[in-house]
């Protein structure tokens, strides 16, 4: 885009909002999917889970707030079967040094999380 091009609504929407916030591949051992940076308001709005493994397992996400620690489960999926997919939706705000973590009680889930990041006022 040239340097002097007006840029649009729905062009601001899309490069200050939209974000994968993290991804990972999450096994019996755990595994912090992102970590809210310094000055940021992070939305967490969509999380996609499947499992990779070759087992019937299941998966927890959990808030961990900074300086309090784990605060609780945001997502927990049971007995999942091998190969199938779940996905979470809503609305959950983490602030600056918060973190969305998640363990499997067997085999290997991937988890992909989107949202957005704010500018904290």
């Amino acid at each position: 885009m040239a340097a002097n091009a007006a840029v649009t609504n729905s062009q601001r929407e899309v490069a200050t909002y939209s974000a994968r916030l993290g991804y990972a591949t999450v096994t019996p051992s755990g595994a912090v999917l992102f970590t809210v940076a310094s000055g940021i308001t992070c939305v967490v709005r969509d999380i996609e889970a499947s499992n990779v493994g070759g087992a019937v397992a299941s998966l927890n996400v959990a808030l961990v707030v900074s300086g309090v620690g784990n605060v609780g489960n945001v997502l927990i999926l049971q007995n999942v079967a091998a190969g199938a997919h779940s996905q979470w939706e809503g609305r959950l705000v983490l602030n600056a040094g918060d973190q969305l973590a998640a363990g499997a009680t067997a085999g290997s889930f991937f988890l992909c999380v989107s949202g957005y990041n704010l500018t904290a006022p």
